[in-house]
């Protein structure tokens, strides 16, 4: 890959990745990127104009990236920075909010409530005017944005989550009040949950809306039309928050390289070792997985938390559908399977490869690797871009083939519901394709036969095939991002098995691998 680390990371760091906050003070990258999305398309939230994907045969959904539309107010510019919220998406791009969807709480801030499956313009003639958006986080049915060191918000105002002291729904941004604790305070990030929002400012959390599980961190559960202070007198003592999360009912933040979290924690996603709600930050624990290492990214979804640690995915909390990511049983409806404490996401296809961006969705999770993207967990829309709508419980490469080819994942951002944002790049030149796949394995058990080989890290799949029963025709290529492919085999029976690894740059050489069923 010819981009440099150091353009990859300056945008990333500006771009929200879910709920994931970027560093404050850094600057955007003159390197042009464009917003793709795949998933849940029902009320336009994918941008690209249409409610199905050609030739998918699922209506209102895409299980392959799409390119957001830019034919109209998004033309010839840059995007730095993507959210999703449930059921519509905002960007970032040269300094203005652009926002699509659904709309009827007035969530895309267009003084409008009328959905739109292309990127509309966020209202600038009011208190916006004349002032360069730098963040921006959507919500449940709310929206959020940083500019010039203030915080606006619009749409749903039920509980106060615009913080403007008001209850009714502006369909156009309005000012975050200041005129309590953020006095004089300049906002670097901002994060959106449900029904809450938080934001950063000089290294410390603030936070207004509801409050029932203790989302707000200020030692209460009464909810708060204005900003309150995140309660900084226990284990936030003396630090300084460097990147906030806003879950659908929990917070989280990172503090001197270690993770910490409050209020709703029914499935363990505050990460310390219960089950309790906190109306307070508490430490994620670092008994375990976590034992002398550094937190340098956090993303808060539904019922489960995740962040990237030292280079790798840790994720903790509901497991219903493989969010979690560690290939470990999800459980039934009603009975989930939970971690109250962190684990270490899978290798697999992320195997020596180093993970930058993290972000926690409905019940799924994402990851950005080495300029590509990776999801795993809940797959029922497509949100997991990988051609497919069966859940993951490790894994598993987004598609490259559409609106990510031959580019660089830079920013990825999970919805709310059931949607997935990136800002991809283009190559300046493309890579080779991954040399042959080696080591290749035959274990026979009965009936079945079970094959590995050595990952690749070039690789973001394989396509593996196997011949029929004679060893002469081949059964169809299948893809599959594992290491691991298993087939139904007859005894006496020889047979030819065939893998490629494929990568950025396309598929690599065919290795074959002959064996007879005994």
């Amino acid at each position: 890959m010819s981009m440099t680390r150091a353009s990859v990371a300056v945008l990333a760091g500006i771009a929200l990745a879910g709920s994931t906050l970027m560093a404050p003070g850094v600057v955007a990258s003159p390197v042009p990127g464009h917003a793709a999305a795949w998933g849940s398309n029902f009320d336009g939230e994918l941008g690209d104009s249409g409610l199905t994907w050609p030739g998918d045969a699922i209506p209102g959904i895409s299980r392959v990236p799409v390119a957001v539309d830019t034919s109209g107010v998004l033309a010839g510019r840059t995007v730095t920075g993507v959210s999703g919220g449930f059921r519509f998406s905002c960007a970032v791009a040269d300094g203005r909010a652009y926002c699509w969807g659904t709309n009827y709480a007035g969530q895309l801030g267009n003084d409008s409530t009328t959905n739109s499956g292309v990127p509309v313009a966020v209202d600038t003639s009011g208190v916006l005017a004349g002032r360069t958006v730098s963040a921006i986080a959507a919500g449940g049915n709310h929206t959020c944005a940083v500019a010039d060191g203030r915080a606006y918000c619009w749409g749903d105002n039920r509980e106060g989550q615009l913080g403007n002291n008001g209850t009714t729904h502006p369909s156009l941004p309005v000012t975050v009040d200041t005129s309590g604790v953020l006095a004089g305070k300049t906002v670097t990030a901002i994060a959106a949950g449900a029904v809450h929002t938080c934001l950063l400012a000089v290294g410390q959390v603030y936070c207004w809306g509801s409050n029932h599980y203790g989302q707000l961190g200020n030692n209460s559960t009464t909810d708060s039309g204005v900003p309150v202070a995140v309660d900084s007198s226990g284990v936030l003592a003396g630090k300084a928050v460097t990147a906030i999360a806003a879950g659908d009912h929990h917070t989280c933040a990172v503090a001197d390289g270690q993770g910490y979290c409050w209020g709703y924690n029914h499935a363990g996603q505050l990460g310390n070792r219960s089950s309790t709600n906190s109306t307070v930050p508490v430490a994620v624990d670092t008994s375990g997985v976590l034992t002398g290492k550094t937190v340098t990214a956090i993303a808060a979804g539904f019922l489960h938390t995740c962040g990237v640690v030292d280079g790798r995915a840790y994720c903790w909390g509901s497991n219903d559908y493989g969010q979690l990511g560690n290939n470990s049983p999800t459980g039934s409806i009603g009975s989930p399977v939970v971690s109250r404490m962190p684990v270490v996401v899978g290798s697999g296809v992320l195997a020596g490869k180093t993970v930058t961006e993290i972000t926690a969705g409905g019940r799924y999770s994402c990851a950005v690797a080495d300029g590509q993207a990776y999801c795993w967990g809940r797959n029922a829309r497509g949100q997991l871009g990988n051609s497919s709508t069966k859940k993951s419980t490790v894994p598993v490469a987004v598609n490259t083939a559409g609106a990510l080819h031959h580019t660089s994942v830079v920013a990825i951002a999970a919805g709310q519901h059931a949607h997935t944002l990136a800002i991809a790049v283009p190559m300046t030149s493309v890579p080779s394709p991954p040399p042959a796949t080696t080591g290749i394995k035959v274990a026979l058990r009965k009936r079945k036969v079970k094959i590995t080989w050595k990952p690749l890290i070039a690789a973001t799949s394989y396509r593996v095939r196997i011949s029929k029963p004679g060893g002469n025709k081949f059964k169809k290529w299948q893809t599959t991002s594992t290491r691991v492919f298993k087939a139904k085999v007859r005894k006496g029976e020889k047979y030819r098995f065939q893998v490629a690894a494929v990568g950025v740059g396309g598929r690599g050489p065919v290795s074959t691998k002959r064996f007879k069923a005994k």
